[in-house]
C-alpha cells in the first residue's frame, strides 16, 4: 500500500506543479480556476503558491536522513553496485549509521554529548527502497564452493583467451554466439515479463 500512496502523492504534486506553471503563464485568472481544471484542492494550491512546502518537504524534519543525505546514499549505492558489489540491507544500514555518526560528530564533543544518534528502525531500509524504486532489490544466490575456488583471475583470463582464439580460428560471427549456463540460454538481450 505505501507505494500506491507515494505514487498518488507524486501524481498530486505533478498536478500542483502544472497548475502553478499555468498560473505563472497566465493561462488561468485565479487559483480557484486552475485548481478546478487540474482537479486539486484550492487551499493546497494557494498554500503552495504562497511558498508552502510539499508533503515530502514538510516531513523531512521527522525523517532519519535529510533529502540531501538520502540522495548521497542513493549515489553511493549506485556506485557500489556499478563496481560489482551488491548493496545488501546490512551494508546500507551500516552506511546510514556512518552518515548519522558523521552528522552527530560535528555537534558533540569529547566532554559533552549534546545529541544522540537516533536508532535505525527495523524496516527503515525497506521504506527507503520504496521511496527510491529505481534502486530495486534482488536476492543473491550463493556460489558453489567448487566454482568459487576455481574462479581465479588466471582461470577466467585463460577461458576468455581460448574463447577468442576459437572465435577467430573458426570465424564465428557475433550473431552466432549465445549465452548459456545451467539455468538456460538467452538469445540477444534478456527481457523480464
Amino acid at each position: 500500500m505505501p507505494r500506491k500512496l507515494s505514487s498518488k502523492l507524486a501524481e498530486t504534486n505533478a498536478r500542483i506543479d502544472a497548475a502553478i506553471a499555468a498560473l505563472q503563464d497566465k493561462k488561468f485568472k485565479s487559483a480557484y480556476a486552475a485548481a478546478k481544471h487540474f482537479k486539486i484542492d484550492c487551499s493546497t494550491l494557494t498554500c503552495r503558491l504562497n511558498g508552502g512546502a510539499t508533503h515530502a518537504q514538510s516531513r523531512e524534519s521527522t525523517q532519519l536522513l535529510s533529502k540531501a543525505e538520502e540522495e548521497a546514499l542513493v549515489l553511493w549505492i549506485k556506485r557500489l553496485t556499478a563496481g560489482g558489489y551488491p548493496a545488501s540491507h546490512r551494508i546500507v544500514r551500516e552506511m546510514v549509521w556512518e552518515i548519522l555518526t558523521h552528522r552527530v560528530a560535528k555537534i558533540n564533543t569529547t566532554d559533552m554529548q549534546l545529541v544522540n544518534i537516533p536508532p535505525i528502525g527495523k524496516e527503515w531500509v525497506k521504506r527507503f527502497a520504496r521511496r527510491y524504486p529505481n534502486l530495486g532489490t534482488v536476492r543473491s544466490r550463493t556460489m558453489d564452493f567448487a566454482r568459487w575456488k576455481d574462479a581465479t583471475p588466471e582461470a577466467i583470463n585463460d577461458w576468455f583467451d581460448a574463447f577468442e582464439s576459437t572465435v577467430a580460428t573458426y570465424q564465428i560471427s557475433d550473431s552466432n554466439i549465445y549465452n548459456m549456463d545451467e539455468t538456460g540460454f538467452a538469445i540477444g538481450s534478456s527481457q523480464s515479463n
